[in-house]
């Protein structure tokens, strides 16, 4: 996040020809726009810690799911004769569709919790692609998390009409 970014004018001079509030004003702007790539600044996204219950039958396609989605298995548990907890922490940017492919793959048996539990670094090749895409493709009241998922959502469309 750029909001604990803090810059200091250490030279300026005043005329006034030259010298107004816009002047001023795009000046800061230059200096915004020059200094941010240099701080090499990060860009995150929160993680959430996915409980899961699930049929047996239905762990190995569950678990291929979590993985594709960037997910991090971190442990399962025997709840009883035929379901097990699966635990994983998983990109929320990642499961906006999760409740329809669990649904449809255990049959309705299965259920979840999603509860966020930290910020993580976006990887290098969605890390990239937002920063190309940039803020002029927000849209009005859009944040950069709706524009991150949003981005994810358009990749997996193309993926599908690949195929």
């Amino acid at each position: 996040s750029s909001s604990s970014a803090a810059s200091m004018c250490i030279r300026d001079s005043y005329h006034p020809v030259d010298s107004s509030e816009m002047a001023f004003k795009m000046a800061a702007m230059l200096a915004y726009k020059n200094g941010l790539p240099k701080a090499k600044p990060i860009l995150l996204e929160p993680i959430g810690l996915l409980r899961a219950l699930i049929p047996e039958s239905n762990m190995g396609d569950i678990i291929g799911e979590i993985n594709k989605r960037r997910g991090r298995i971190l442990g399962m548990n025997p709840v009883d004769n035929d379901s097990e907890e699966l635990e994983a922490e998983v990109p929320q940017a990642e499961m906006n569709d999760f409740s329809v492919f669990m649904r449809q793959c255990t049959q309705g048996r299965g259920s979840y919790t999603l509860e966020f539990i930290r910020y993580d670094e976006i990887p290098g090749s969605i890390s990239e692609d937002v920063i190309a895409v940039s803020y002029t493709h927000l849209r009005a009241h859009e944040t950069v998390l709706d524009l991150v998922c949003r981005l994810l959502l358009e990749k997996k469309k193309k993926k599908k009409k690949k195929k």
